[in-house]
């Protein structure tokens, strides 16, 4: 009884793992149709009137430090941005501070430039302060905000940034190069935003097939949790299984 228990409890795990593999292939699919998405709608106003000047020329590096923080202070570090999203999850790690840290606004832009492969830019919606690996970036009237975060978290550029950084252990890049590379933009703010609401709209797309896939993967473990259960306390009967010589 125990070995069928067991057999059953198997084959019920292995068509799960499988269901949830290819689930989580799908996910990895949509965020490289996302980050592809991207790239393309940023080079998709190539027969506009365009611009192209040095990022140093389009922000203006803020490094407002400051040591005296409050409870009332947001504190963003790396490990609050999630990678390739600039999505921000507050409820990691708050509270350990360090000792410098810089100010940023809600209107800035924050790049982060150790290890900055793992593409974490950030469009806070809020003031605050954060670790000194991120850049803090003021855009001039001639980007727009979202705009730029999207240059600037474009595989391209990411790519980039990280062939020139220094330290093996610990990799960075440097302002000075960073700032020195150049950015391709419609003269016209307007046409910018048009391009950020068309990228917008079809992340929201792209977002809700993930969340789609995200919820389809809890379900199944949920649904492999109470089987167990059922089975081991007896309140689901197995059917005999026929072993194949």
């Amino acid at each position: 009884v125990q070995n069928n228990i067991v057999t059953y409890l198997d084959k019920k795990n292995n068509k799960i793992d499988k269901f949830i593999r290819n689930k989580e292939r799908l996910i990895e699919l949509l965020e490289d149709k996302r980050k592809e998405m991207i790239d393309n709608n940023l080079s998709s106003f190539k027969n506009l009137e365009t611009n192209k000047k040095p990022l140093k020329y389009l922000v203006r590096l803020v490094s407002n430090l400051t040591t005296k923080l409050t409870k009332e202070v947001t504190y963003l570090a790396l490990e609050n941005i999630e990678s390739w999203t600039g999505k921000i999850d507050l409820s990691i790690g708050q509270g350990q501070f360090e000792s410098t840290v810089k100010k940023f606004k809600k209107t800035d832009v924050l790049f982060n430039k150790l290890r900055p492969y793992l593409a974490k830019v950030v469009i806070p919606d809020f003031n605050g302060v954060c670790v000194s690996e991120i850049l803090v970036l003021r855009p001039s009237k001639k980007i727009d905000r979202k705009f730029l975060f999207y240059k600037l978290i474009s595989r391209r550029f990411i790519d980039y940034v990280d062939t020139s950084t220094y330290g093996s252990k610990m990799p960075r890049a440097s302002y000075d190069f960073i700032g020195k590379i150049e950015i391709e933009y419609p003269t016209q703010i307007d046409v910018q935003k048009n391009i950020v609401r068309k990228i917008e709209q079809k992340e929201s797309k792209i977002e809700n097939l993930k969340n789609k896939y995200k919820k389809e993967i809890s379900s199944i473990k949920e649904y492999r949790e109470s089987l167990i259960t059922q089975v081991v306390t007896g309140q689901l009967k197995v059917p005999y299984l026929m072993k194949v010589k």
